[in-house]
């Protein structure tokens, strides 16, 4: 690991915490500044859920601030380096790696049901299933029912449902990873707005409305038109309220 010596200090401060993606360049990280006991509570507690408001009022900060501190600290300072150095040790512990999440995503995605059945259309052991067969269901349920058997009397009977992961959530997954989809929306104009309005109309069937008057003409067409006697509809109505 790269380090830098600032004699001024009088410490060493690691240039990256990464090195060439190694999380053992993480865990060897060396630092002479100490958490408090309340920020080594905030780290294990966002390790639960990692949600670092929950996780900043169950180590015992104020709830009212707990929204903006919370987060604040998980991203920040020494909090925010003690955080990423507990995932990467729980990573290393539990051996997930970037290379088996993308692997338990190809086996959803890539998989075939098929293989989950015998020839006779039925459902084969969870013995007998292979590490790509298991890795596409997401859950078995099985229910008892009581059933008339072959020789007339009732008997009981065991029905497995099997649910298999989202295949189209799995390719979507992937094929994102691979830089197969574009989310943006990219609009490219290359004509007046005037132009596009006007053809916009035009396929519409409507007319545009143009507006060339100053202030003056438009009031007084305002006024010109307040002068104009009113129409039989309004007469009518006019009559029916009591005010003629």
């Amino acid at each position: 690991m790269s380090e830098i010596d600032n004699s001024g200090k009088g410490r060493e401060i690691a240039r990256s915490p990464f090195v060439n993606g190694n999380l053992d360049a993480m865990l060897r990280r060396k630092t002479e500044e100490r958490l408090t006991e309340q920020d080594e509570l905030f780290v294990r507690e966002y390790l639960v859920d990692l949600n670092a408001t929950q996780a900043w009022i169950r180590a015992g900060g104020n709830p009212s601030t707990a929204d903006k501190v919370g987060p604040r600290k998980a991203k920040h300072g020494l909090v925010s380096i003690a955080i990423a150095r507990a995932l990467a040790e729980r990573s290393k512990r539990v051996g997930i790696t970037a290379d088996r999440v993308l692997m338990e995503i190809a086996r959803i995605a890539l998989g075939d049901p098929r293989v989950l059945f015998r020839p006779d259309g039925s459902l084969r052991a969870p013995t007998e299933y292979t590490e790509d067969d298991a890795a596409m269901i997401e859950g078995i349920k099985t229910r008892r029912i009581v059933e008339v058997g072959e020789d007339g009397k009732m008997q009981q009977a065991e029905i497995q449902e099997v649910k298999l992961a989202s295949k189209i959530g799995a390719l979507t997954q992937l094929g994102r990873h691979l830089g197969l989809f574009n989310d943006k929306l990219e609009v490219t104009v290359n004509t007046p707005l005037a132009q596009s309005l006007d053809a916009a109309f035009k396929r519409t069937g409507r007319q545009r409305l143009v507006v060339d008057s100053t202030a003056e003409e438009i009031d007084a067409e305002q006024e010109g038109d307040a002068a104009l006697p009113p129409s039989e509809e309004e007469l009518s109505l006019k009559q029916m309220l009591g005010l003629e």
